[in-house]
């Protein structure tokens, strides 16, 4: 589950203003007069606070929290949040990284649950998770029927790759394995590289 423009949700505990963008004069909405006499009043946060996702976060679990929707914290773990059925076991796990959920529960819970949340945020949803934080993610069988998942960076991997060799000047080595059991990498003795960002 998918939170759509998260950052304008989270409610601002102070004013905040902004300057009136240079381009609203050129464009003939106001004078420069007016530009330099007035300001944007910020109603709720936006993208670029250096704390929208810690308001939106804290919006999003008082939400969860709600009576309606009656999900608790994880006093391990303030970024999952649970639900529980008669029995006290766990009904519901939402495991939130701003603004992705992972939701772990039976399909009509989590159907129940992303349509509680509908009701106050716009929402997009996924049935089976298959890219979250740069990791795609593949539900495979092995060989007795049992279901695995896979995952991979294969795109962060490659970039790490593509870095070293523009700084090497050298082709990487392909080796089937990263490292053999019961060896550590060692620390670089020799030259250093220094990488420029």
């Amino acid at each position: 589950m998918d939170v759509e423009a998260e950052f304008l949700e989270g409610k601002l505990e102070q004013p905040m203003y902004l300057k009136i963008p240079d381009i609203l004069v050129m464009l003939g909405f106001l004078t420069k007069d007016q530009q330099e006499k007035f300001c944007i009043s910020l109603m709720r946060s936006m993208y670029g606070n250096v704390d929208s996702a810690l308001r939106f976060f804290t919006i999003f679990i008082q939400c969860l929290q709600s009576q309606a929707i009656g999900m608790m914290q994880s006093q391990a773990d303030p970024c999952v949040m649970y639900m529980k059925d008669d029995n006290g076991m766990p009904r519901v796990v939402a495991a939130i990284t701003v603004d992705d959920c992972l939701l772990g529960g039976k399909p009509e819970d989590i159907a129940c649950l992303m349509k509680k949340v509908g009701k106050y945020f716009k929402i997009s949803t996924e049935n089976v998770m298959e890219r979250h934080l740069g990791v795609d993610y593949k539900f495979l069988r092995d060989d007795k029927n049992e279901i695995y998942l896979e995952a991979i960076m294969e795109k962060k991997v490659n970039g790490i790759v593509k870095l070293f060799e523009d700084v090497a000047g050298e082709d990487v080595t392909i080796y089937d394995t990263p490292g053999f059991p019961d060896s550590v990498l060692k620390k670089n003795e020799g030259d250093t590289i220094k990488v420029e960002a």
